[in-house]
């Protein structure tokens, strides 16, 4: 239903998208009431909504589409199923919109196992994390299985197997599928590798060096030595623990700080009392604190799971429809709210100065690429700021396996959705400049052009790409090379480079841009590489 006479509207729950005169959607919000809520962004005082970003919104609206739902519960639903179908402009919008590692302990089987997933669906497994690191929750898992010697296998390796693997011989397994230590054994070490995961290492530690001793004491040294190192690796990576003063809770804490239109959200990840992560996400275009806010907690657990516990630094609209609809998803209730006292009081406090600092911090690189992109503009005689740009660059062995990157910077950026890659099909041996018109032509052939083109090389690179684009009668696309030796920039029909120096700030970015085509195009070319050398 279409209208703009805000008296039509009902007053009964439902979803509004506001439209601009180009029929594009530029917001998306939830109401428990649609006459109020939306009439309230066109009043002449409205409180919390009377800021700049608001107003511009407002006047970029040519009509109001709205669905009227049974109740708030489907409105939150809709409106966040909306906001990733039509990524509005002035709607929260998570750049960094994937899922996060966890570590599950596969407690349905006779022996588990730990290992990372990304899935917490299936049951008779324990999960503990999110982790925002995927490198540490690699090192994490490692230094468990190694710690404790636990199998690594899968279900069916380990039926199947009638004697020990090399993991084993190695001494980082016990040998459980060849029953050469006790299940009771086993589990007892399983239960002991979940006490570091659950944040009772001090216990286990005390508990540990009784053992120790008890084996001693026995005589049994070779037993007492292995516990000992297990004790030594332990106190090695709790140091490295960052012990919170909510013992036992799993609580997520976000935080928002915000200026002029943008904000940094900083989320804080405590499980079982310890602090295991952190990440912050920057966001422009946003409105007040407490809608971002709200917005957020709908876009992020869309796709992870929420804790017992979410902690904010401001009151959250909506806040009793946002616990029911996570603790549906969750199985079990979730608690949302904004602590003024307390231990829970300085997790937030925490939050919003990491939140304050990280926006201080992108607020000025923000700056800095800006001026980059002014100077860029100046030094190559731009009509405008290159706010697209596209670099090229090739990988090859002597002719084998060779492969072409391109990647995107928005507004000196990068966009890796728009990042591609190629795999060489026309080109036979080692010719950089074809290889760099097969790349530029596969591009450009169906894709449209950005404001600057980044050739990684010399001349006969730039040529290369300057031949193609006439092809293509786009005579005028700004096009340079970035040749590695001496960092000079090359434009076409110059003999000499450009005065642009190294050590200025157009160079820089230049630079960067052009080693982040560089790592792409190696990147896939050692992964193609690999599986030829596996296949032969």
């Amino acid at each position: 239903m279409i209208v703009m006479d805000i008296k039509q509207f009902p007053v009964c729950a439902g979803v509004y998208k506001m439209i601009d005169s180009s029929s594009k959607v530029i917001y998306v919000g939830k109401a428990k009431n649609l006459r109020k809520r939306v009439a309230s962004y066109f009043r002449s005082s409205r409180g919390s909504f009377q800021d700049f970003k608001t107003q511009v919104m407002v006047s970029r609206i040519d009509h109001i589409d709205i669905v009227v739902t049974s109740n708030e519960l489907e409105a939150l639903m809709l409106e966040s199923n909306l906001i990733k179908e039509l990524r509005p402009k002035y709607n929260v919008l998570l750049k960094d919109d994937k899922s996060y590692p966890y570590i599950a302990v596969s407690l349905s089987e006779d022996y588990p196992r730990i290992f990372k997933t990304r899935s917490v669906k299936s049951k008779g497994y324990k999960y503990y994390g999110p982790f925002t690191e995927e490198y540490h929750v690699n090192c994490l898992v490692r230094f468990l299985n190694r710690t404790f010697k636990l199998r690594t296998c899968n279900s069916s390796k380990f039926s199947s197997r009638s004697r020990p693997c090399l993991y084993f011989d190695m001494g980082r397994c016990l040998g459980v599928c060849a029953g050469n230590v006790s299940k009771s054994g086993y589990i007892e070490n399983v239960g002991s590798a979940m006490s570091i995961l659950e944040g009772r290492t001090r216990e286990l530690i005390s508990s540990m060096e009784k053992k120790m001793k008890d084996f001693a004491g026995g005589s049994e040294f070779e037993k007492a030595a292995i516990v000992r190192d297990q004790i030594k690796g332990i106190e090695l990576i709790y140091e490295k623990q960052v012990i919170s003063s909510v013992d036992g809770k799993d609580i997520d804490v976000i935080a928002v700080f915000g200026d002029k239109g943008s904000a940094v959200v900083q989320v804080l990840f405590v499980r079982s009392g310890l602090l295991i992560g952190d990440k912050y996400f920057f966001l422009e275009d946003v409105l007040d604190d407490s809608v971002v806010v709200s917005e957020f907690i709908s876009r992020f657990y869309q796709d992870n799971d929420a804790p017992q516990f979410i902690l904010t630094s401001v009151d959250v609209e909506d806040v009793s429809v946002l616990s029911e609809w996570l603790s549906d998803k969750r199985g079990s209730k979730v608690v949302v709210r904004m602590p003024v006292k307390g231990d829970k009081k300085k997790l937030v406090d925490m939050a919003f100065s990491n939140a304050k600092s990280n926006f201080e911090r992108v607020a000025r690189e923000l700056e800095k690429t800006v001026q980059s992109l002014e100077e860029l503009r100046q030094k190559l005689g731009l009509d405008k700021v290159p706010e697209r740009i596209h670099a090229f660059d090739i990988s090859t062995l002597q002719g084998s396996d060779s492969t072409g990157s391109m990647v995107s910077f928005v507004d000196g950026v990068p966009a890796k959705e728009e990042y591609r890659r190629f795999k060489i099909r026309f080109v036979e041996g080692q010719d950089d400049f074809l290889m760099m018109k097969e790349v530029l032509y596969r591009q450009y052939s169906k894709n449209p052009l950005p404001d600057l083109i980044l050739i990684d090389g010399g001349k006969g690179q730039l040529s290369s790409a300057v031949d193609v684009l006439k092809e293509f009668g786009y005579d005028d696309q700004p096009v340079i090379s970035l040749a590695k030796k001496m960092e000079e920039v090359y434009v076409p029909f110059r003999k000499g480079p450009l005065s642009i120096s190294k050590d200025s700030m157009s160079g820089h970015l230049l630079q960067r841009i052009r080693d982040e085509a560089h790592r792409f195009a190696v990147g896939y070319h050692r992964v193609l590489r690999s599986k030829r050398i596996r296949s032969e």
